[in-house]
């Protein structure tokens, strides 16, 4: 525009688009608009003055033809003309023009810069300068044509209003697609705004807002759909709902109005906190609004960042403290819809500001009567702490309690009670929190509210106890509970009728008939009496003798019979003899009796086993009265008290069902040796029943002192065969004694001490003598043991004598097969014996009878329900001691494979043999053969694996590129031939594994002695016992790296999963095998140790050095080459201190814990791991815990990023405690995985193996 009017000078703007370039800078830039940028700018060269020069001629072309001289139909066809200066003089435009005009042109529009016309030529130019003297100005007979020019302004607005709609279609076109309505025709800019702001396309709106004026305070006028905003919602309410948080801005700093309300009374900060859109509510909570605005139904945006649920919006407005006691149109305040809210971690947040606890709603409800009801934990237990009043009613006087009992909240019930809430009280119903639990059958509500001694007689408003609701609707455990707490069974309701009518008239037969029986009081209090403990302890416990065969533990069982006198020892032998069982005829002549290992058998059990004919077998005895299985007797001996003596044969292949009969510590365990052995084999048998005893028993929680079990288990070591000539020396009270024992014993005490409570007496007898020195110190330590025992059992309840007795009975009845089900022993003890008993006082009852040793509970994982067997004698010996000997093992199937029928000729007197086949599935001794009908009885297979098992491929075969793997599964240092007698069970787990895998076509698996072989595909594995491990290998097509990583992880951790189920105790290390080694098929490849494994990753290394000096690469090693495997595993080193297991922190514990002579324990750890602020508190536990396992909790508490693997080994070395680190390499995952993408377990489905077995590692859920 000119300067001034009348002036030739004009005034000149760039809207922000121009650019300064310094004198000799070179800048590319793309800068202006299309039809004005010379070649340069659109070949992206450098700029210069010149550029500007070709604008001007743009600029002079258009003033004097109102045309634009490179315009092209669309933006490439305009920069093709650019670039090619392809433009011409229109005779339309310019037959006025002077030459002297188009020659202005002419000189700028051109392509080179340097040829280009510059400032100083242009002004130079006739055009420009005028004519020279008295020349005629030519430029006169020009003329600029006006109505061009109009008509170029006009196309100008047209072409603007084009492009207008333009931006208005393509921003709504998703809109009019689906027809939601929000595209409004009639006001195609305020609608198309809108949808610009809910779809956050700030593209558009850059665009639409160089057109036109936004307008973003616009509103839709009416609902024309679903999909539409609240009448009266701006842009900025549509962008504050949908999170765009650039959009709202642009809104804003367009004049928007942030404090706008839709026709709800609505705010932006409002939506944004009810879509649970932090970003925008961040920046609105920025500009200072008032938080406590309201909406028409009385809501604040609190209220409404409250019920989207949305933890971070609610601490955003909470640092604006915001006020909490405005009520919405219901009543509620933002407390009430927190305790509704889904997320329960609001509840907390808002307590810490102290809200009004008192409020109520409409429904005269406080937040915790709301919080009750919506049954969350740490909600009400958070008001709680905030001191609500608890016992608070609502409209119709209910408390919170029984508002959590109505919904269903047990657990929020109890932290009720436990707070001290009116267990009494009664709404405007009549009904109490008794009446509630007992009408909708909370049995662990009806039983705590007894145990807090509830008024149990409470009538409701129509008369009724809780006892009448709950035999209206049959919950016959909460009867018993009831009645246990002396209900009166007399009361009669409003009806008239007592709780046994009621039962009738609602056709509960069962709540009937047990109403019925206790009908009488006298009868009632003689059941209710049975069901509570008594004053005395146990009759008796558990001794477990454990020992190699011919180290004397049934002459020892004699001896400790023989003690007390004849009569018992007859009584006892009268009751293992009984009728109860008889072995077949097929077996009579291999001497193999229910009494055997027993004195009897020993007795009178002739030599017919043949010795001579077995010596070849590996299934010969030691020699012929080896004790058969598990003898079970009772033996009261003198001075002591009474055992239950449960004798385990010392025969191998019975170990591997020992599992089930051993790990509970409430015993005494009794390992014997030889005296007359050399010391070295003395030292080997004692060590591996340790060893057995440490494998089975599962480590507890938490960790003491010095890594010491919180349980540890009694053992005695005995040794037998002790004389004078022996040992020639006694100590003054008579004893044996030998320097070379006692150093032996002190080695094994100090090795095994933190898992086993170790007498440290020398204990050396005779078992032949009766009154030796060595029997009496037995005794003496057997009586204390006893007595510290029994001390630590619960008292047993008073009906325990009367269900032993009734055993007998039981067992007479059950002679043949004397194993019934879990729910069918709680029937007998209830219809038998005291129908008041509930399933807690049975599973009470059976677990104090596992103690005394009446009989054996075996947890059944292939379905629901467990099995009780009732006399332990006869599944000790004449189950397994007969299926386990040497007699029958040496006659059994070779390749270990019985139909149920073939058990009949074994068992004859059994009368369904599958009943028994699934016992011995149970103890996972044998698995169904899917392809053949039979069962595979591992343990029974004599079948050695052919050499070709893992023969070299053919020539032909060998063409194609094969991949290897395998690894060691090794017992941890010092727990050597700990996996021999797993080794059958894990073959038990791989045929289970099969069953399950579907397409069993596509796979195989043999099995032989010691060896299994599994063909899936065309992968296959070997899985077999070298030396003390168990050892896979597997190979496959290099084309499935990914799945034969998945296909070995499967079968590692399958036989890890069995390893865990037999010997919970026995910590495995993984000893990777050279795939180099294993496909050159050398007979002794080279392994990859735990400390190499993690020594490599420590180092941040691709390659391990094995154990011949060779290196190879981590992906070849573990993930068979594939690096998409190698992607998605964490390695040990980057595994989280607070996911160690619990050999890792005993391990560590017993390092660190004791004072170091350099002080490099616990103490100088802590400062490393900067934790001395803890110290004191650490320090304060004393000897009880161990220091070491505190301080790792606390550093991954304070410390969760810091506290990995491989920062605490590095601390350690630091430390200079590399023994704990190498501890710590051997004990800790060598990596974990995590599974990959679907892209990568298309290959991997169908890999054969199922990872985990049917049985649970915790295996007895009642430890016998």
């Amino acid at each position: 525009m000119l300067k001034q009017r009348g002036d030739s000078q004009i005034k000149i703007i760039d809207f922000g688009l121009s650019r300064e370039i310094e004198p000799g800078a070179v800048v590319k830039d793309m800068v202006g608009t299309p039809e004005f940028v010379a070649p340069e700018v659109v070949n992206y060269e450098a700029l210069s003055p010149a550029t500007d020069m070709w604008a001007v001629g743009v600029v002079t072309y258009i003033l004097l033809s109102g045309g634009s001289p490179f315009l092209g139909d669309n933006r490439d066809e305009t920069f093709s003309n650019i670039t090619r200066v392809r433009y011409h003089f229109s005779d339309r435009y310019f037959k006025n023009t002077s030459k002297h005009a188009k020659d202005f042109i002419y000189r700028l529009f051109v392509r080179d810069v340097d040829q280009r016309a510059t400032v100083e030529e242009c002004l130079q130019h006739p055009w420009i300068r005028g004519p020279e003297g008295n020349a005629i100005d030519i430029r006169k007979a020009s003329c600029i044509t006006i109505s061009h020019i109009q008509s170029f302004k006009t196309r100008q607005r047209w072409k603007r209003c084009v492009e207008l709609v333009m931006v208005l279609l393509k921003a709504s076109k998703s809109s009019r697609r689906i027809g939601d309505g929000r595209f409004d025709e009639e006001d195609m800019v305020a609608s198309c705004t809108l949808i610009c702001a809910e779809e956050g396309n700030l593209r558009a709106l850059h665009k639409l807002s160089a057109l036109h004026k936004l307008l973003p305070n616009a509103t839709r006028k009416s609902l024309k759909s679903s999909f539409s905003e609240p009448n009266g919602a701006t842009a900025m309410h549509c962008a504050a709902k949908y999170g765009h948080a650039e959009v709202f801005n642009y809104f804003h700093m367009k004049g928007g109005n942030i404090c706008a309300r839709d026709d709800n009374g609505d705010t932006p900060l409002h939506v944004a906190c009810r879509f649970a859109q932090h970003t925008v509510a961040g920046y609105v909570a920025n500009e200072k609004i008032d938080v406590d605005s309201i909406n028409k139904t009385g809501e604040t945006a609190l209220h409404c960042a409250v019920e989207s649920a949305d933890t971070r919006v609610v601490r955003l407005l909470l640092q604006l403290r915001p006020r909490l006691d405005l009520p919405n149109a219901s009543g509620d305040t933002v407390l009430h819809l927190a305790a509704d809210s889904i997320n329960p971690r609001i509840v907390p947040l808002l307590v810490c500001l102290a809200p009004p606890l008192h409020l109520r709603n409409i429904r005269e409800e406080t937040p915790l009567h709301v919080a009750a009801a919506r049954g969350h934990v740490d909600c009400v237990q958070a008001l709680l702490d905030a001191n609500s009043p608890i016992d608070a009613v609502e409209q119709d006087g209910k408390t919170a309690l029984i508002i959590a009992l109505e919904n269903g909240n047990v657990d929020i019930a109890s932290i009720l009670i436990t707070n001290g809430c009116d267990i009494n009280h009664a709404d405007h119903h009549g009904d109490t929190a008794l009446h509630i639990a007992s009408k909708h059958g909370l049995l662990q509500a009806v039983q705590t509210l007894c145990h807090c001694a509830v008024t149990v007689d409470s009538v409701n408003a129509n008369k009724k106890t809780a006892l009448h609701l709950a035999a209206h609707y049959g919950h016959v455990d909460i009867i018993r509970v009831l009645l246990l707490a002396r209900a009166d069974v007399t009361l009669r309701g409003d009806d008239g009728l007592t709780a046994e009518l009621v039962a009738v008239a609602a056709e509960r037969l069962e709540a009937h008939s047990l109403l019925k029986m206790v009908k009488s009081q006298e009868i009632r209090e003689e059941y209710i009496s049975q069901l509570y403990p008594l004053d005395t302890s146990l009759r008796r416990i558990k001794l477990k003798l454990l020992g190699h065969s011919q180290s004397g533990k049934t002459r020892l069982v004699q001896t400790l019979h023989s003690s007390r006198g004849i009569s018992s020892f007859l009584e006892s032998v009268t009751r293992r003899i009984s009728d109860h069982y008889s072995p077949s005829s097929s077996m009579k002549d291999d001497g193999i009796h229910s009494t055997n290992g027993s004195f009897v058998s020993e007795s009178n059990n002739n030599s017919s086993f043949d010795l001579a004919a077995a010596a070849g077998s590996k299934y010969a005895p030691p020699h012929s009265q080896y004790t058969r299985g598990i003898d079970v007797q009772t033996v009261n001996i003198n001075g002591c008290g009474e055992f239950s003596v449960w004798e385990f044969g010392g025969y191998e292949p019975m170990h591997t069902c020992y599992d089930h009969f051993v790990g509970n510590a409430d015993c005494i365990h009794l390992i014997l040796y030889r005296t007359s052995d050399p010391t070295e084999v003395q030292y080997k048998q004692i060590l591996y029943w340790m060893n057995f005893l440490k494998g089975r028993v599962t480590p507890f929680e938490p960790i003491g002192h010095c890594g010491f079990s919180s349980r540890r288990s009694k053992v005695i070591i005995v040794g037998t065969h002790a004389t004078s000539s022996l040992f020639p020396q006694m100590n003054q009270e008579g004893e044996y004694v030998s320097s070379d024992i006692e150093a032996m014993l002190n080695t094994v005490r100090l090795r095994f001490e933190t898992h086993f409570d170790m007498d440290h007496r020398l204990i050396l007898l005779d078992a032949t003598n009766p009154s030796c020195i060595g029997m009496k110190t037995l005794k003496m330590e057997l009586a204390k043991c006893r007595t510290n025992i029994l001390a630590k059992l619960l008292k047993p309840l008073a009906i325990l004598d009367t269900v032993v007795n009734h055993l007998n009975l039981v067992r007479k009845k059950h002679a043949n097969f004397p194993v019934i089900t879990w729910p069918d022993f709680i029937q007998l003890v209830r219809n038998e014996i005291n129908p008041l008993t509930g399933d807690a006082h049975c599973r009470q009852i059976v677990q104090q009878l596992q103690l005394i040793g009446e009989l054996v509970y075996l947890r059944n994982d292939l379905c629901d329900a467990d099995y009780v067997v009732l006399n332990a004698e006869w599944f000790g010996t004449h189950i397994l001691g007969q299926l386990l000997s040497a007699e029958f093992l040496s006659k059994a199937s070779p390749n270990g494979s019985y139909h149920t029928s073939s058990l009949a000729k074994i068992f004859p007197e059994i009368p369904e043999q599958s009943d028994l086949m699934t016992i011995l599935e149970v103890l996972q001794l044998c698995a169904p053969d899917a392809r053949t009908g039979a069962h595979e009885f591992p343990v029974f297979i004599q079948t050695e694996a052919p050499d070709s098992i893992w023969r070299p491929y053919s020539l032909k075969e060998k063409e194609r590129d094969t991949v290897y793997g395998g690894v060691r599964i090794l017992p941890m240092r010092g727990m050597e031939r700990s996996l021999h007698s797993t080794f059958p069970r894990i073959q038990v787990a791989l045929r289970r594994s099969i069953n399950d895998y579907q397409p069993a076509k596509d796979t195989q698996l043999h099995q032989w002695s010691e060896c299994s072989k599994l063909v899936s595909q065309d992968r296959e594995a070997v899985i077999r016992m070298v030396g003390d491990a168990v050892e896979i290998r597997a190979r496959g097509p290099s084309e499935s790296a990914t799945s034969m990583f998945y296909f070995m992880e499967d079968l590692i951790n399958l036989v890890e999963h069995a390893a865990a189920e037999v010997g919970p105790g026995i910590s495995l290390e993984r000893h990777f095998i050279s795939p180099k080694h294993l496909k050159e098929h050398r007979e002794h490849p080279a392994l990859f140790p735990p400390e190499s494994m993690m020594e490599m990753q420590q180092r941040e290394s691709l390659s391990v050095k094995g154990t011949q000096d060779e290196e190879e690469l981590f992906t070849d090693v573990v993930c068979f080459g594939s690096r998409d495997v190698a992607r998605h595993l964490t390695l040990g080193i980057d595994v989280g201190v607070a996911d160690l297991q619990m050999a890792s922190r005993c391990e560590l514990a017993c390092l660190l814990d004791p004072p170091h002579a350099m002080g490099r324990d616990w103490s100088i750890l802590a400062v490393k791991l900067q934790l001395t602020d803890q110290v004191p508190d650490v320090d304060s536990t004393g000897q009880s815990l161990s220091r070491t396992d505190q301080l790792l909790n606390e550093w991954a508490i304070h410390h969760p990023e810091q506290a990995s693997v491989g920062n605490l080994c590095r601390i350690l070395v630091e430390l200079g405690r590399c023994d704990a680190r190498d501890a710590l390499y051997r004990t800790v995952p060598l990596y974990v995985f995590a599974p990959l993408e679907d892209q990568f377990l298309l290959e991997t489905n169908d890999s054969g193996v199922v990872s985990s077995c049917h049985s649970s590692s915790e295996h007895n859920p009642i430890n016998i």
